[in-house]
């Protein structure tokens, strides 16, 4: 169990299906969670894993976090180290198999408490990197398939549109039972950022309790039954149901349970115990199947002027906004839309926007009006700014908003 770099992808699979029945058996003899779980995040990347490590390592010749990229004998299996004063870390990339390859799902059973935060910063916040957005439709989808079975949730509604006040929920997506060691280079973002919100001010014309609410829940319910009627109960409170994560069981044709994960709406999982990894993977890769299905679907409604296509994505909202606060939170949380609005012209029914895309230098064009947002992407622009603007909007500002395509609701 020494190894840590691999020729080929079985024998990594061989190593980690060994670790996780140790996971296993360490668990039920302890009794209690250990921080060296597999983890695994679902990367959007609009550059490649060389282009990355050369960017990383350069920017940081004074900080000691240096990436090494060890290749394997298999064009899309990788091990990528990370390697600081104290220690060396491993991650092992599994890259959908294509050109330049889009997605990378990244495996690694490092302590989190120490890792997370490399996790964050060199995957999904670095320049041209990207988490995935699952909205609430695919979060619950995903647990009502035939082997799997439902144990638990973490809800969280933070409405971020209405004052100046913020959670610290907003700044921790993970897990919650999961902590770790800031970086220098990190400490005070968040503060600066409460200190960018200025003001107080709401963007509802006519706000709302809902809109003013804020709540978090994490539920342990230990079985489907429990599990569904603590959410009927909810929505009975007309409570918004948004999760940030959910914990499930599968189980074989004998009814027995061979893993217990959870997983993020940011596309992160945990493994907390269980015998067959080859499920997690199948798990991973069928959510990931799913969402760059959806994502295609939204990219091609891309405009291409030349060839005559392209259609306006439109996102709803079931409460009327007033434009220019709503547009002027967007800015101010920028970091967490990574998204930059600046108004070209206004009408009297909308306001026209060039719209940056932080995450990748790109930008494309909206229109807001009162009571929905006009999305207007060109021929290259990255469809997980939708994915990005929409799930966060639901996370923290209404989880009742929709997408639309000339009046037609997409399922997403």
């Amino acid at each position: 169990m020494d190894t840590k770099i691999f020729d080929y992808e079985k024998d990594w699979f061989n190593y980690f299906q060994q670790y996780i029945q140790n996971i296993d058996i360490n668990k039920k003899k302890r009794k209690k969670r250990i921080s060296t779980s597999i983890k695994t995040n679902i990367i959007e990347s609009n550059q490649t894993l060389d282009s990355l490590i050369k960017s990383w390592n350069n920017k940081r010749k004074k900080n000691p976090a240096k990436l090494i990229l060890h290749e394997s004998r298999e064009k899309y299996f990788k091990t990528l180290e990370l390697k600081t004063e104290e220690k060396q870390y491993f991650f092992y990339i599994k890259q959908e198999v294509a050109e330049i390859p889009r997605f990378w799902i990244i495996y690694n059973k490092e302590p989190q408490t120490k890792i997370k935060k490399y996790i964050q910063n060199i995957f999904q916040d670095f320049y041209k990197q990207d988490s995935i957005y699952l909205t609430n439709t695919m979060m619950k989808s995903k647990i009502e398939e035939d082997d799997i079975f439902p144990g638990g949730f973490s809800l969280n509604f933070e409405q971020s549109f209405i004052d100046d006040s913020i959670d610290e929920n907003i700044f921790d997506d993970e897990d919650d039972d999961d902590n770790y060691e800031e970086n220098e280079e990190d400490e005070g973002e968040e503060e600066k950022l409460r200190n960018s919100m200025g003001e107080g001010f709401d963007v509802f014309q006519d706000p709302t309790i809902i809109n003013n609410l804020k709540y978090s829940l994490r539920l342990w319910a230990g079985t489907p039954h429990s599990f569904e009627n603590t959410l009927k109960s909810l929505y009975k409170a007309d409570l918004p149901i948004n999760y940030k994560s959910l914990m499930c069981y599968f189980k074989d044709e004998d009814n027995s349970q061979i893993l217990k994960e959870e997983f993020t709406y940011k596309g992160g999982f945990t493994v907390n115990n269980g015998t067959d990894f080859s499920r997690h993977i199948e798990f991973v890769n069928d959510i990931l199947d799913t969402y760059r299905e959806k994502l295609n679907e939204i990219e091609s409604y891309r405009y291409v002027p030349k060839e005559n296509k392209g259609k306006l994505i439109q996102i709803i909202f079931d409460d009327k906004i007033k434009r220019k606060n709503f547009v002027k939170r967007l800015n101010n949380i920028s970091s967490l839309f990574k998204l930059y609005f600046t108004n070209l012209y206004s009408e009297i029914n909308y306001d026209y926007y060039r719209v940056a895309d932080l995450h990748n230098g790109d930008h494309f064009y909206a229109q807001v009006f009162d009571d929905k947002i006009y999305l207007n992407l060109h021929k290259n622009c990255c469809g997980n700014n939708v994915f990005r603007l929409f799930t966060n909007l639901q996370k923290y500002f209404s989880p009742n908003i929709s997408i639309e395509i000339d009046g037609t609701t997409l399922q997403m």
